[in-house]
């Protein structure tokens, strides 16, 4: 694209004078060999799952289709959709954001403290557990025996992430629910009650 002259030209030139041209490189952000003022463009911009780091840029000629990039592979979650309609763009800056899910249920860990004890003998165990997730905790169960998935409907809601009056011994299950619907299995061995009578403390 033609810039000008060097030096500028006078309004009124009374002697001979050289002038030089100047030329500036024409952009073309679509690299289709065609200047960018002879065309008319538009910007697609496609976002990772924050919604703020842009992981594409793509001009293209308004009406024609941007093409959708790899998504961002995010650990414990899976790529959906993109939300926005990218084909036959016509408006001058579009932005794109992706649609994930989680796909990992909640983590459980847990601590089992044996209590209520007479002569070095116990009567009673307590769980203690954690749980952690994603995108939050909806729902928590518990039941004794070594369980699956498929009893989770069956098992009782608790509302503490502690489970006191344990007296007897055996494997015990904790399920947890995140909001994207994932359980997770949690079994707790409880060992080293040796009384047969004790406190059984409400859940």
């Amino acid at each position: 694209t033609f810039a000008g002259w060097t030096p500028a030209v006078a309004e009124k030139v009374t002697a001979e004078a050289t002038y030089k041209a100047t030329w500036t490189a024409d952009e073309d952000k679509n690299d289709d060999n065609i200047a960018d003022q002879e065309q008319d463009l538009v910007v697609v911009k496609f976002y990772g799952k924050d919604n703020t780091t842009v992981i594409s840029t793509q001009w293209i000629i308004r009406g024609e289709d941007a093409t959708a990039p790899t998504p961002q592979t995010v650990k414990g979650f899976a790529f959906v959709k993109w939300l926005q309609t990218y084909t036959n763009v016509t408006v001058d800056e579009l932005n794109v954001y992706a649609e994930y899910k989680d796909v990992e249920a909640p983590v459980v860990e847990s601590n089992v403290t044996l209590y209520n004890q007479k002569d070095g003998e116990y009567y009673n165990a307590n769980i203690k557990f954690t749980v952690t997730d994603n995108v939050g905790v909806s729902e928590v169960r518990y039941a004794k025996g070594n369980l699956d998935e498929n009893d989770y409907s069956n098992a009782e809601q608790i509302s503490k992430y502690e489970i006191n009056g344990i007296s007897e011994n055996g494997i015990y299950t904790i399920f947890a629910k995140d909001e994207a619907g994932n359980i997770s299995v949690h079994h707790v061995e409880v060992s080293g009650i040796t009384l047969t009578e004790g406190t059984f403390e409400d859940l």
